[in-house]
């Protein structure tokens, strides 16, 4: 795609001009020809920001956009992200061939209870992107990869291996320390350092110019140019004022700590909603709604807040630290009730019988 129109990707990125640059070709190459980018860093160092400018950047050019986001919950589901990147897409089996589709249905729990061919199962899913792609170009959309079931993520690394003459891209987001077939796959990587001193410093002044100088200085050691600890722990201390207390041993924790004490100030309505999301990432609005006994406009605080954004009929969260926050606020009893009432409103077998046996206290035998 040479000659791409300028398009609004979003809040410019600091200190990650290079990376932006590699993604944006991507996008904009694609009626060329396509390709992968695995971006790889620690919780917290730009990763997903880095796929929501892919993602503003493809629709901005007429690009179909298809995403998948790991969820641990999920991670022993078979093909769970797989059904999640092609729901959107799944009305053009119609356009494979007959094997090619039974095999698809098969592995997303569509048609015949079958135990599908892992390789077969690949070769659909790839076969079923291009024949999308042949109308308009795809990116696929792959965030927190490290927590895809591993059926999933071995169809989306035999994918990401055969694009460079398809008019379809993969970026996919993985957690550094953590292996996936991905790795195996020996696809183009980014990986993301922290910033330099500099640049967090223009980063927190940019979100938080308010803050105390000694506050400030505090949140940037403690931060070590994580950019999500700058703007979170900022945050924070502009809502409480209170000195920094001494940090836990590691950064994810303190990043979780300040996505909780956020949760705090939303309506009491709004926090079983969030909390069904949260226990299901494919649940639709109406199957959040119905299992929380709240209303869509309950949710409209925490859009406000940033914490999570409705699309696709779903609520998909800023980050996965949030959603890990959400789990974590709520006491065991009330997870339990809400796997309980997701149990009674969805309609998927599969995850009816996972939220049946989450909601269990002990061995049910019809389970």
């Amino acid at each position: 795609m040479s000659g791409a129109p300028l398009v609004d990707a979003g809040p410019e990125l600091i200190e990650r001009e290079q990376e932006s640059a590699v993604l944006d070709g991507l996008v904009d190459r694609l009626r060329d020809g396509g390709g992968a980018v695995v971006v790889r860093g620690e919780a917290g160092i730009g990763k997903s920001a880095l796929l929501q400018r892919v993602r503003r950047r493809a629709e901005a050019q007429g690009v179909r956009a298809l995403i998948t986001v790991g969820v641990e919950s999920e991670a022993e589901f078979a093909f769970a992200g797989l059904h999640q990147l092609l729901r959107p897409v799944i009305g053009a089996l119609a356009q494979l061939p007959e094997s090619q589709r039974q095999t698809l249905e098969a592995a997303l729990g569509l048609g015949v209870d079958l135990k599908p061919d892992s390789f077969r199962v690949a070769v659909a899913a790839f076969q079923l992107i291009c024949e999308v792609a042949d109308s308009v170009p795809v990116v696929l959309v792959v965030d927190d990869a490290h927590w895809l079931d591993r059926s999933t993520l071995s169809v989306i690394a035999f994918i990401g291996r055969r694009l460079e003459v398809e008019h379809v891209a993969l970026v996919a987001a993985i957690r550094s320390g953590q292996s996936a077939p991905l790795d195996d796959a020996r696809l183009p990587t980014l990986d993301l350092e922290r910033l330099s001193a500099s640049a967090a410093a223009h980063l927190l002044d940019r979100k938080a110019p308010e803050l105390h100088p000694v506050l400030r200085a505090r949140v940037l050691a403690e931060s070590s140019g994580n950019p999500l600890a700058l703007v979170e722990l900022a945050r924070s201390m502009g809502r409480s004022g209170e000195q920094l207390s001494p940090p836990p041993t590691n950064l994810t924790a303190r990043l979780g700590r300040a996505f909780a004490s956020r949760l705090g100030d939303l309506a009491p309505d709004t926090r079983p909603a969030l909390l069904a999301a949260a226990l299901d990432s494919r649940a639709s609005l109406d199957e959040i709604t119905r299992s929380s006994l709240a209303s869509i406009e309950s949710l409209q605080p925490a859009v406000d807040a940033d914490l999570v954004e409705i699309a696709d009929d779903g609520v998909r969260f800023r980050h996965p630290l949030i959603r890990s926050a959400v789990r974590q606020a709520a006491s065991a009893q009330q997870v339990r009730e809400m796997y309980r009432a997701l149990a009674e409103v969805v309609t998927d077998p599969e995850r009816q019988l996972w939220h049946r046996a989450m909601a269990a206290q002990g061995p049910d035998e019809s389970i």
